[in-house]
């Protein structure tokens, strides 16, 4: 039952070291050059590398009860059938505007007129809001369910989307 807060907590934890890169590294632009962000985050990765060699998982496994003999589903020409394709779709669709804003979104608020620093700021302010929001999306989940919340997730990016092109000059 408290499943969507766990993955709504981590997330966040995600978002909130999103925002820290995003700050950090649009100072460090500003004190030194965009090229050495990138010498920076290299020596991250490898100092995570390294903390990853003290890491040991859990030998724990969970029983699973296997079935003696299952007989394979049948062929439905049912709606449901298409269940999966949809979901294939939907997933394409989803991971397609969110790597266009990504990688667009910096490039939107350049024409603006924003420094790379203040760039790098209002993304890490974006991840810091994250942080709440995604555990409050979790308790959402919990109480509704992970359906209603997708759908009403990907109406919110429709119309923060449509915010940017629409106020982001204001």
């Amino acid at each position: 039952t408290q499943r969507g807060r766990r993955i709504g907590l981590f997330r966040g934890i995600g978002s909130f070291s999103f925002a820290a890169g995003a700050f950090a590294g649009g100072w460090i632009v500003a004190q030194t050059s965009a090229p050495f962000v990138f010498v920076v985050a290299a020596a991250c990765y490898l100092a995570a590398s390294v903390l990853g060699l003290f890491l040991h998982e859990s030998e724990t496994r969970i029983a699973v009860p296997v079935a003696v003999e299952a007989a394979p589903p049948p062929a439905r020409s049912t709606p449901a059938h298409a269940l999966p394709f949809a979901f294939l779709a939907g997933v394409f669709l989803w991971t397609m505007a969110l790597g266009a804003n990504a990688a667009m979104w910096p490039n939107a608020m350049s024409h603006l007129g924003y420094s790379q620093q203040t760039i790098s700021q209002l993304w890490g302010l974006a991840a810091l809001i994250e942080l709440p929001g995604m555990q409050g999306a979790g308790i959402l989940s919990d109480m509704f369910g992970r359906g209603p919340l997708l759908i009403a997730g990907g109406l919110g990016m429709a119309l923060i989307f449509t915010g940017y092109v629409l106020l982001a000059q204001w």
